[in-house]
């Protein structure tokens, strides 16, 4: 397979009476992160469902598809696709709290310390809440009491 590769260059300059800089703006339909839907889609594909290191990403791309991407750019296309899924996990999250019927349970998982709040290098959970129609995952560094009821929200009567 051969990718399809699209470059835009804007160019940009600067007043020299007011050092004002002026920069041309992508065309509306190019994603303003650098890489296509299609190619952060199969990067976040993956980094979560095949848990792919961003070194065994970086190389797969670049042997299967011919692309080259820095590590670095791996790492920006996750953290952009975390910030824009974000929302709707909360709201998945948030309508599951409120269903009748719910299942939850828990793994051991190697959470890392990409946030910052793991220095120690603890065990983590990996904790999953579903129903037929919505699933939601959440990593934490607890598989406490408390940490299920945050999961399944203050209403329950489980415990």
């Amino acid at each position: 397979m051969t990718p399809i590769v699209e470059e835009h260059r804007l160019h940009q300059r600067i007043c020299p009476c007011c050092q004002t800089v002026d920069r041309a703006a992508l065309p509306a339909d190019v994603e303003s992160g650098g890489y296509s839907p299609r190619l952060t889609a199969l990067v976040g594909t993956l980094g979560s469902t095949f848990h792919l290191s961003h070194l065994k990403i970086q190389r797969l791309l670049h042997e299967a598809f011919g692309v080259r991407i820095s590590t670095g750019g791996i790492s920006c296309i996750r953290r952009r696709l975390n910030s824009l899924l974000e929302q709707p996990v909360k709201e998945a999250h948030l309508w599951l709290q409120g269903q009748p019927i719910l299942q939850a349970d828990e793994t051991i998982y190697p959470v890392g310390n990409a946030d910052g709040n793991n220095p120690d290098g603890r065990a983590g959970w990996v904790w999953v809440l579903r129903n037929p129609l919505v699933t939601v995952f959440e990593l934490g560094l607890s598989r406490s009491k408390a940490a299920a009821q945050q999961l399944i929200g203050d209403t329950s009567s489980a415990f």
